[in-house]
């Protein structure tokens, strides 16, 4: 029977993972020895989107720290998402570690089902 290797932790800081974000949004435009098709556009616009809301993100916590929270009950930290206005208005929750665990409504329910492991804070 074989062994799977130990599990590795891999973090990103949110600009690391924004510049990650682009690099496979390039290459879904431009896939090695293959020809783009209608998939990997839609794949290069969502990776770019991540990577512009991680941006954004970056920006917001170097500019205002305070507008990321942690609760010391739970020890979750939670931020308004800027992105989304109205109904679809929520917060991003992340665990002790930085690593995202879903969106809260506004009224604190957490919705693990939106989970985006590809989401982190840097603590």
């Amino acid at each position: 029977m074989t062994q799977r290797p130990a599990k590795r932790e891999i973090e990103f800081d949110l600009l690391s993972n924004a510049v990650d974000s682009l690099h496979h949004a390039i290459d879904h435009v431009a896939p090695l020895g293959e020809e783009a098709v209608a998939k990997d556009y839609k794949q290069a616009i969502l990776a770019v989107a991540h990577a512009v809301e991680l941006l954004l993100k970056e920006r917001l916590q170097r500019e205002h720290p305070a507008l990321i929270w942690r609760n010391v009950e739970t020890r979750r930290y939670w931020y308004v998402d800027h992105l989304h206005y109205g109904q679809a208005s929520h917060l991003e929750v992340f665990d002790a570690r930085g690593l995202h665990v879903g969106e809260s409504n506004l009224e604190g329910t957490v919705d693990a089902s939106k989970l985006d492991r590809e989401k982190t804070i840097d603590l």
